[in-house]
């Protein structure tokens, strides 16, 4: 369960952000039911440039990177400005101590991808770690992929991985090819599809930019707001302008839904809607 992509946002200058989508979707039946739309899959830390999510089993990754998460931003884990490598291995090293203790009857396969980022601005550096645990074979894969300097797709996982990848070609060959636009509107096409019976919910975005910390971008769609996967009442909203919030064409939108006043309207190809 749980389908995935990563891909490089790019300007003129280079890599500009890594961006991280999920849906929302959990399952316990062999046929997409029972299921529960609203699960968190997507992490960023508020304390310093990192972002993580999952795919496969939820119950210890949802669990691990909450708490990660929690060690993180209070500081203990590491610091903000701390080398990519020890992050890394930090990140690591409290995944596999904490599974050592995860009963053995309840392990499944995992992929946790972890991205981050050293410096701001043009002289910043992002990368982009897997730590995988294979039921099958009880043994560890820890990788790290290759960051391009165009916006494209950097990963596709999961069990609706086909379905991405279908509608991901389809947008690839438009006149948006190439854009971090295409690339998200393409995951929501297969989300939305109902392709895979494992894939549902709202899409949840979680990113770095080459300047601040983690960032959770909020999801407008259908007068609904949506963040972390999660639909928020507009009654419970407080100050929507504390985070960034995108339609499902990647519009810069307030929680209306209308695009913000800075923000660029996309032309949308035909039979793309």
């Amino acid at each position: 369960m749980t389908t995935f992509i990563a891909w490089v946002g790019a300007d003129s200058r280079g890599t500009a952000s890594i961006n991280f989508s999920t849906d929302s979707r959990i399952s316990w039946g062999s046929n997409g039911n029972p299921h529960w739309d609203m699960a968190q899959k997507t992490f960023a830390s508020v304390f310093s440039a990192d972002i993580f999510a999952y795919v496969n089993d939820v119950m210890f990754p949802s669990m691990v990177l909450g708490q990660i998460i929690n060690a993180i931003d209070n500081g203990v884990l590491f610091d903000s400005d701390e080398r990519l490598e020890t992050r890394f291995y930090k990140v690591e090293e409290y995944i596999k101590n904490s599974h050592k203790l995860f009963p053995q009857q309840h392990r499944r396969s995992f992929c946790i991808f972890h991205a981050a980022r050293i410096g701001t601005g043009l002289k910043s550096e992002f990368a982009l770690n897997t730590i995988s645990w294979s039921q099958a074979t009880s043994s560890w894969k820890i990788s790290r992929l290759i960051i391009p300097a165009t916006s494209t797709i950097i990963a596709i996982d999961g069990t609706g991985k086909n379905a991405v990848s279908k509608w991901s070609a389809r947008w690839n060959a438009s006149s948006q090819g190439g854009t971090s636009r295409a690339i998200f509107s393409s995951f929501c096409n297969a989300i939305y599809s109902g392709e895979d019976k494992f894939t549902n919910g709202s899409p949840q975005i979680v990113s770095l930019y080459r300047k601040g910390f983690g960032r959770h971008i909020g999801f407008v769609d259908g007068g609904k707001r949506y963040l972390s996967g999660a639909e928020l009442p507009i009654s419970t909203i407080v100050n929507s302008s504390k985070i960034e919030w995108r339609n499902r064409y990647f519009e810069r939108c307030d929680i209306s839904g209308e695009l913000i006043q800075e923000a660029k309207k996309h032309h949308v190809p035909k039979g793309l809607i």
